[in-house]
């Protein structure tokens, strides 16, 4: 394996470092990119990251951003509010959070707020709590832990061009 020279894939790796270090608050992030000797599209990608569903937020987010400006697109007014949402959910991990007091908190829009952690839901960073009672329907959502919750898990996460992230 030799070092990656490829523009785009060190660039990838920059953009997860980017998110890691923005939503841990970690001042430092080490990354490596390794091309494959005998391609000049495969290439592996290291990256430190203290908890799996970063791992996995910061895959699909520079998959995203990478997307859009291939497209043509801007980044999108959801990307600033789907970083804090993060942010705020990694400062408060083991605590479920309700959408209108994140709303006062973070001073952003109740309606972005949810549509925000609706997407941090589907890419595996968020998940819902439900409670047998709820008078109020109001939708309850936490950072998603390993089952131990102790952070021992290795983040790991495989990219198979053509696909979405998947973590293992």
């Amino acid at each position: 394996m030799a070092f990656c020279s490829h523009a785009p894939s060190c660039s990838f790796e920059h953009l997860i470092i980017d998110t890691v270090s923005f939503v841990t608050e970690e001042r430092t992030v080490s990354g490596v990119t390794g091309a494959h000797s005998g391609s000049t599209e495969l290439f592996d990608l290291f990256v430190e990251c203290p908890d799996p569903a970063v791992a996995a937020l910061a895959t699909h987010q520079a998959l995203d951003w990478i997307a859009a400006l291939v497209k043509g697109q801007g980044l999108g007014v959801g990307l600033r509010a789907t970083l804090e949402m993060a942010r705020h959910l990694y400062r408060v991990r083991g605590q479920a959070v309700e959408a209108g007091a994140v709303s006062s908190e973070l001073g952003r829009p109740l309606e972005e707020i949810r549509e925000t952690l609706e997407r941090l839901e589907e890419v595996g960073f968020a998940r819902r709590i439900r409670y047998g009672l709820n008078l109020s329907g109001a939708k309850y959502y936490a950072l998603c832990t390993n089952e131990s919750g102790d952070g021992s898990e290795a983040a790991s996460v495989h990219l198979t061009k053509g696909t979405r992230p998947h973590p293992d």
